[in-house]
């Protein structure tokens, strides 16, 4: 699928990898798993600043954006594996925030906001950039551990322009295609069946080594009611740290991933093509 839209219902996009926290090298010579539920001991703590200290410097000195870096957990507090602990903001000359990246024991994410997101091939550079520096930053004791989770997650939410006339629950049926069918004895209950808006969590094991998890419900915004759709697709298997080319191991999972959810994008959304402003020529 090669289109890109000027009206689309995208307000995030997210790329998320994970692998395993552990703990440096005791005075005894030993080294093990931090729990995923345990807050990390001092010693880890102190490791993990130097990580987040040497990626910023790394994403510093590439000649690219420029970026603005926020603490997201108090100086002092324990660090819990998984935990986004800084936040590295893409500034640009007329203080738009445009792209950033995340990281925390364990996880780096990178993330493209709407307007300033165009199309996937123009985000994956600076996708890559952040792998890049993640790989070779990352602690000494981790440097081995392969990626458990490649994750690609869009969040779409269709507002009244899209929904038309729809309510909610019609929009997400007779559009999107997601349907809940309600017991007789629950419908007898009902005020009016039309207005019941169902929350849908849906995770499906694929045929191609892939997870995706869908997520489907009615939020309320200033800008009105809407149906929030988040389509995460993950990889099943892990990306091996030994491989001669992480970064493109890991890019090529991430194309994978995209590549599926625009199928299941384009094909969720095709009642309402015309209406989304479809431009050719882009990966969304």
């Amino acid at each position: 699928m090669n289109t890109q839209y000027e009206n689309p219902p995208l307000i995030e996009l997210i790329v998320d990898l994970r692998w395993q926290c552990v703990q440096p090298t005791t005075a005894h010579g030993s080294n093990f798993d931090v729990p995923r539920n345990m807050a990390a001991p001092m010693d880890t703590a102190t490791s993990q600043e130097e990580f987040f200290m040497r990626f910023n410097h790394e994403i510093s000195i590439t000649g690219g954006p420029h970026f603005q870096i926020e603490r997201m957990v108090p100086q002092g507090f324990p660090l819990i594996p998984y935990q986004l602990v800084y936040r590295f903001r893409e500034t640009s000359s007329d203080n738009e925030w445009k792209r950033l990246y995340q990281l925390g024991p364990g996880i780096f994410s990178a993330h493209a906001l709407p307007p300033n997101y165009k199309s996937w091939s123009q985000f994956k550079p600076f996708v890559q950039s952040g792998v890049n520096a993640l790989i070779k930053c990352r602690p000494d004791n981790e440097k081995k551990e392969n990626f458990s989770s490649v994750i690609l997650r869009y969040l779409d939410a269709y507002g009244p322009d899209l929904m038309g006339e729809y309510t909610a629950r019609a929009f997400c049926e007779q559009v999107l295609g997601f349907s809940v069918q309600l017991p007789p004895t629950i419908k007898d209950k009902a005020k009016n069946v039309a207005d019941v808006m169902p929350s849908i969590q849906l995770t499906i094991p694929s045929n191609n080594g892939l997870t995706i998890t869908i997520n489907l419900g009615q939020i309320d915004t200033n800008s009105g009611r809407k149906v929030l759709m988040d389509t995460m697709v993950a990889t099943l298997t892990e990306v091996q740290e030994n491989q001669s080319d992480t970064t493109n191991a890991i890019m090529e999972s991430l194309e994978k991933c995209h590549s599926f959810t625009s199928d299941i994008f384009y094909k969720t959304t095709n009642a309402i093509q015309d209406i989304m402003r479809p431009l050719k020529g882009l990966h969304p």
